[in-house]
């Protein structure tokens, strides 16, 4: 059981960096949209 509840927290984690570097990418590309037109 502990060792699932540590999986979960990793995943979670993972979950939350993904969401994160999704966000900084879609900045990024309208940024670069705004720069370029």
């Amino acid at each position: 059981m502990k060792i699932l509840d540590h999986k979960d927290a990793i995943n979670r984690r993972q979950d939350k960096n993904q969401s994160l570097v999704e966000t900084a990418i879609y900045c990024l590309s309208c940024l670069n949209r705004t720069v370029l037109a």
